[in-house]
């Protein structure tokens, strides 16, 4: 069963890697077209969605480890602990998939907005 988990964790470690990489790679694609258009506003705004994501990101991962370390005494790294940490990827995956939209949605209101 532990076997199991662990594959499960894997998989949701991939998709979260994935969608982080993507959603970085979206701000530096952002961010570039900014300074080839030599926009101040959107290059500060780019950057500084960079570095927030960057932080959040690094926050989330210091937080799942200690949450883990706790489930996995309470639980004495048993599949309880890594059911906990999964549900808790999961949660991650959506708010990435839930930002990654609101940003998409930002583009197309800007692209809108630009043609109009």
């Amino acid at each position: 069963m532990n076997d199991c988990a662990n594959f499960e964790y894997r998989e949701a470690d991939v998709l979260l890697n994935k969608v982080y990489g993507k959603a970085l790679q979206y701000m530096t694609d952002d961010l570039t077209r900014a300074q080839k258009r030599g926009d101040q506003r959107q290059i500060k705004y780019e950057e500084a969605a960079m570095t927030s994501l960057k932080e959040a990101e690094r926050a989330w991962l210091s937080c799942r480890d200690i949450q883990c370390r706790a489930a996995g005494q309470r639980y004495s790294k048993s599949v309880w602990a890594l059911q906990a940490m999964r549900r808790q990827e999961r949660a991650y995956v959506w708010a990435a998939r839930a930002r990654q939209e609101r940003k998409s949605h930002w583009r197309t209101d800007r692209k809108n907005r630009a043609l109009h």
